[in-house]
């Protein structure tokens, strides 16, 4: 049976996975995290490159236990620039 008559068939292009998440911005890369640790997974589609300049701005402190259970806390400490 061909790949074109079996839609199933691995093809260049074609990716196995139980969730795709569009952007890996916080929200995206939180939620892909989430969901891997669960078991599932997962692929994450982003136009931008990595690792790119954002300023964090609307980092608040309740934000912390958000990066503690990511295990991104220590990594954000070293970058952060404390205003």
């Amino acid at each position: 049976m061909s790949a074109a008559s079996n839609p199933s068939a691995r093809t260049p292009g074609h990716v196995e996975a139980d969730v795709a998440i569009i952007g890996a911005g916080p929200a995206g890369s939180a939620l892909a995290t989430y969901l891997a640790r669960e078991g599932k997974k997962v692929i994450i589609f982003e136009r931008e490159t990595f690792p790119r300049f954002r300023i964090g701005e609307s980092l608040l402190p309740l934000n912390m236990q958000l990066f503690r259970e990511l295990g991104v806390e220590a990594e954000m400490e070293k970058r952060f620039i404390r205003k």
